[in-house]
């Protein structure tokens, strides 16, 4: 049985020469955990969950860590509503934060994004694309 020539342009290619296609042989699309470490920072935590959760390559996940805030960033964490995750812990310093985030990253990669920062929409996926 011969498999019939597909025409490109002024080329043609036999089927049988191109790769096939099944789910063992896909590469996945690396996915991103968000962490923001955060202490005292009600007043800007609503503006970074927003930046996290409108990047051009959404992350798998976002997780807050609360150091042990006393300006109701517990509250402000808890209205990102369900999608996000949120981890309080004692005053133990930003570098603890960002630990106890990292003990809970699902992605291939990490991103931090600092409490007080505002994200351009293509920020991971620009990073992605710059690693590939």
């Amino acid at each position: 049985m011969s498999i019939a020539p597909d025409v490109i342009g002024d080329h043609s290619i036999q089927r049988s020469a191109l790769p096939s296609v099944n789910a063992s042989n896909l590469v996945p699309f690396p996915t991103v955990s968000v962490v923001i470490p955060v202490f005292n920072g009600a007043s800007f935590l609503a503006g970074a969950g927003a930046c996290a959760r409108a990047q051009t390559h959404p992350p798998r996940q976002i997780i807050v860590v609360v150091d042990r805030s006393s300006d109701g960033t517990a509250q402000a964490a808890h209205s990102l509503g369900s999608a996000v995750e949120y981890i309080a812990q004692e005053n133990h310093g930003p570098a603890a934060a960002r630990n106890r985030g990292l003990e809970l990253v699902q992605g291939d990669f990490v991103s931090f994004l600092d409490v007080d920062d505002l994200w351009p929409a293509d920020k991971l996926a620009q990073q992605l694309n710059f690693g590939a």
